[in-house]
C-alpha cells in the first residue's frame, strides 16, 4: 500500500535526522490515508520535538 511505503520512509529519514523529508513523507501518508493513527501519531511526535528543541534552542 502507498500509505505504508510512505510511512516507512518518513520512518527512516527520522532515523537519520532528516526531518524535514520525514515531515514530507508523513505528510504525504497522511494524503493516502488520513486515518493512519500510526502516521499521524509519528508526524505530531516529530513536530513536537522539533518545537521542543527551537524552544529550548531560543532560551540559552
Amino acid at each position: 500500500m502507498l500509505t505504508d511505503k510512505y510511512f516507512n520512509k518518513g520512518n527512516s529519514f527520522f532515523k537519520l535526522r532528516k526531518y524535514q523529508e520525514a515531515i514530507k513523507k508523513f505528510n504525504l501518508a497522511i494524503k493516502c490515508n488520513p486515518d493512519s493513527t500510526s502516521t499521524l501519531i509519528s508526524l505530531h511526535l516529530l513536530l513536537v520535538a522539533l518545537t521542543t528543541n527551537s524552544v529550548s534552542i531560543a532560551c540559552i
